[in-house]
């Protein structure tokens, strides 16, 4: 009887355990991000330092990676860790121009996908009017250009195509699979245009930061 009892126990055991985790693969299933997880952040630019030394972060040694905003009044591009500070306070018709300059000091082919993530903002009228693009793509070795086939095509679409990865936090995919062969300088000439015939009733006092742009591996 004794030996019954116990078998008994064992089996209810069992069973609890086995529905505790299918209910937790069942929640890990439903919060899981396709944007975000399941990818190797290579490199990230964040505005904070979060204590972790330079904010700019490069995850992926194989890989060197640079920021670089265009200054309006010296007529350059400027090394930077943050892109916020050239958004705010734009007007329609207004263009803010920056460049991702990635290089593959690696002797093996890298294709990435370039996401901004942590996007908050005060107005989400704001993705309707706000264009993000990409002007140029030029991949060097050496100082000598390179011929890279699959390069992404140029263009410029308003960034409404957005995912909610939390409440009230976005995420967008720039641009997708940017080959970097081994050994190869890209620079991604990019640039986020605010639509002319936005509106003040839309987008009045809107404001857009981004906490940072991800290149996913």
């Amino acid at each position: 009887m004794k030996k019954k009892s116990e078998l008994t126990i064992s089996k209810i055991l069992i069973m609890f355990y086995s529905s505790l985790l299918l209910i937790m693969t069942s929640y890990a299933w439903m919060t899981y991000n396709p944007v975000i997880y399941g990818k190797k952040a290579g490199l990230i630019f964040t505005e904070e330092d979060d204590g972790f030394g330079d904010a700019l972060q490069v995850t992926d040694k194989n890989l060197d990676a640079k920021l670089l905003i265009f200054n309006e009044e010296t007529k350059e591009y400027e090394k930077r860790t943050e892109i916020n500070s050239s958004l705010k306070g734009i007007v329609p018709n207004d263009t803010v121009n920056y460049k991702l300059d990635l290089t593959n000091i690696s002797d093996a082919m890298v294709v990435c996908d370039i996401l901004f993530y942590g996007i908050t903002t005060n107005n989400p009228n704001l993705f309707s009017y706000l264009f993000a693009g990409l002007n140029d793509i030029e991949y060097t070795r050496n100082g000598e250009i390179v011929q890279v086939n699959n390069v992404p095509s140029l263009f410029c679409e308003p960034i409404d195509d957005i995912t909610e990865s939390f409440e009230g936090i976005y995420s967008y995919i720039l641009v997708k699979s940017v080959p970097i062969p081994a050994k190869t300088n890209v620079v991604l000439d990019c640039f986020f245009y605010f639509d002319r015939e936005a509106t003040l009733e839309a987008t009045a006092d809107a404001y857009m930061d981004i906490n940072k742009i991800i290149l996913s591996i």
